[in-house]
C-alpha cells in the first residue's frame, strides 16, 4: 500500500510539472492575418517576440514555463499595450504537439473563413481572454486544472482522476469546497499513513494558489474550542440546522489567517467553518438590468437572506427562491424553492432504514435509526435523526430540538411578502479578484 500511494503522489507531481512545461503560446493579428508562435516574452515588461510557423521554429518556440510566471507576465503585457483583442490580437495556448493543427484550423477560421463548427470549437478550446486565461473555462471556472495546486494535493495521496472519480473536480476548479469527502493519506517517516476523509477547497492568496484542507471532524467544528466559546447557543443552532450563520461575524479567516467581518456557513460533509471575507465579495446593486433595491442589498451584505420572485429561465419557466452569501461555494447563490424537495436513500450513516422512515425523513420528520457508522472511527452508534428545511442531516439533541418550517407557516409568509420586481436570473457573481488581469 506505501509504495501504491507513493506512486500515486508522484504519478500527480509528473503529471503537474509535464503539463505546466509543454505549453506554446500562439499569436494571430486580425489586422494583418499574421500568424505564429511567441518564442520569447519578458515577464519584467510583458514584451513578446514571434515568429511565423516555418521551418524549425520549434527548435526557438518559448515553452510557457508556469501558471505564475505566465500570469505576472500577461498581466504586465496588458498594463502597458492594454488588452490584446483591443490592438488586434488573439492569443491562444496549446500544446506544443498540437500546434501545427493549431495553425491550420486558424487559417481555416480566420483566414479562409472556410472552417466548421468543429474548427471553431477547437479555437475556442485553445484561445485566451484577455486577462490569459482559456476564455471558455473562465466564465465557468475560476481555476484551470493546471492552475491547481496539484502537487500540494498529491501529498494527501489524491491525484485529479481521484477527484474525477468523486465527483469533485468542478467545485475544485470553481474555488467552492468540494461535498464528497474523500479518503486521505499522508507520508510519516517514509510510509504512508491512512489520515482518514477530507474535502478540499483551492484559494488565491496574495496572488499565489494555496490548497486548503478540511479533514472530516468528529464533532462540529462550532462545538471545539475556541470556537465553542466564539458561538452563541442560537448561532450554533442555526448553523446546524441552516447552514449559515445568517448574519456576518468578526473572526479569523480561515484562508488568509486576518481577522475580519466574516460571512460564515456550516460544511455539513466536514463538520467544518467556514468563513468568507466580507470585502472579498461583490455584492451587487443589480441583476441583469433589474435594480436590487437598497434593503435587500443590505440584507445580502450583512450575510442574510432575500427571497427573489418572477425569475424567467430559458425556457420560459417562471420560479421563485432565495439568494445569499454562501461561504461553502463563495459566492452569491441563488435556490429555488424546488431544490428543498428531499429523496432519502435507503441507508443513513450505513445504516438501513426502513421504508416507512424513509418517507418520515423525506417530510422532515424524526426517526430513531440504529447501526449508524461514525465515518472517522468506525464506531457504531444509535440516535434520533431528521432533516432540516435545509436537507442538512440532524442527529440526536440537534435534530429532538429542531422544529421545521415548510408547511407550516408558508401562507403566512406569502401573505405578509411584499412585491418584488421580478428579474431574468441571478448571474454567477464572482468573488472580488476574479476579474483582476492576471493577480
Amino acid at each position: 500500500m506505501a509504495k501504491e500511494m507513493e506512486q500515486i503522489a508522484q504519478d500527480a507531481q509528473a503529471q503537474a510539472t509535464q503539463e505546466e512545461s509543454k505549453d506554446a503560446l500562439v499569436v494571430y493579428d486580425r489586422k494583418s492575418q499574421n500568424y505564429g508562435a511567441v518564442t520569447d516574452m519578458d515577464e519584467k515588461t510583458g514584451q513578446f517576440e514571434w515568429e511565423p510557423p516555418k521551418g524549425d521554429y520549434k527548435k526557438r518556440l518559448w515553452e510557457i514555463p508556469g501558471h505564475s510566471w505566465f500570469a505576472e507576465g500577461m498581466k504586465k503585457f496588458c498594463e502597458q499595450y492594454g488588452n490584446p483583442s483591443q490592438i488586434g490580437l488573439k492569443l491562444f495556448r496549446a500544446p506544443i504537439e498540437r500546434l501545427e493543427e493549431l495553425f491550420d484550423t486558424i487559417i481555416k477560421v480566420h483566414i479562409d473563413e472556410q472552417g466548421t463548427a468543429a474548427d471553431r470549437r477547437l479555437l475556442e478550446r485553445f484561445e485566451l481572454n484577455d486577462e490569459g486565461r482559456i476564455a471558455k473555462l473562465a466564465g465557468k471556472y475560476m481555476f484551470e486544472e493546471k492552475e491547481l495546486p496539484l502537487k500540494e494535493l498529491a501529498e494527501w495521496g489524491v491525484t485529479p482522476d481521484t477527484m474525477r472519480e468523486y465527483k469533485c473536480m468542478g467545485d475544485f476548479m470553481k474555488g467552492r469546497i468540494t461535498d464528497t469527502p474523500i479518503p486521505v493519506k499522508k507520508q510519516v517517516n517514509g510510509e504512508w499513513k491512512e489520515m482518514g476523509e477530507a474535502c478540499f477547497c483551492a484559494t488565491k492568496v496574495d496572488g499565489k494558489i494555496e490548497l486548503m484542507v478540511l479533514p472530516v471532524l468528529k464533532k462540529e467544528q462550532f462545538n471545539l474550542a475556541p470556537f465553542d466559546k466564539l458561538f452563541t447557543d442560537d448561532e450554533k443552532q442555526k448553523l446546524a440546522t441552516e447552514g449559515h450563520l445568517g448574519g456576518t461575524k468578526v473572526m479569523k479567516d480561515f484562508a488568509t489567517g486576518q481577522e475580519c467581518e466574516c460571512f460564515v456557513s456550516y460544511h455539513a460533509p466536514t463538520k467544518h467553518l467556514t468563513t468568507l471575507p466580507a470585502d472579498s465579495i461583490k455584492i451587487p446593486h443589480n441583476i441583469y438590468g433589474q435594480t436590487v433595491i437598497a434593503d435587500d442589498w443590505k440584507v445580502l451584505r450583512s450575510g442574510g437572506q432575500i427571497e427573489v420572485d418572477g425569475i424567467r429561465r430559458v425556457n420560459g419557466q417562471i420560479i421563485s427562491g432565495t439568494a445569499r452569501v454562501d461561504a461553502n461555494r463563495r459566492d452569491v447563490c441563488f435556490t429555488t424553492g424546488g431544490d428543498r424537495t428531499l429523496k432519502v436513500g435507503q441507508t443513513i450513516n450505513g445504516a438501513a432504514i426502513s421504508p416507512e422512515q424513509q418517507k418520515l425523513l423525506e417530510a422532515r420528520k424524526m426517526t430513531f435509526v440504529a447501526g449508524m457508522r461514525n465515518p472517522r472511527t468506525g464506531a457504531t452508534y444509535s440516535d434520533d435523526v431528521r432533516y432540516s428545511d435545509s436537507n442538512i442531516l440532524l442527529v440526536g439533541n440537534a435534530a429532538r430540538r429542531y422544529k421545521s418550517q415548510i408547511g407550516q407557516d408558508n401562507s403566512q409568509r406569502t401573505q405578509n411578502r411584499k412585491p418584488r420586481r421580478g428579474v431574468a436570473a441571478i448571474p454567477a457573481l464572482k468573488q472580488a479578484g476574479r476579474k483582476q488581469k492576471m493577480a
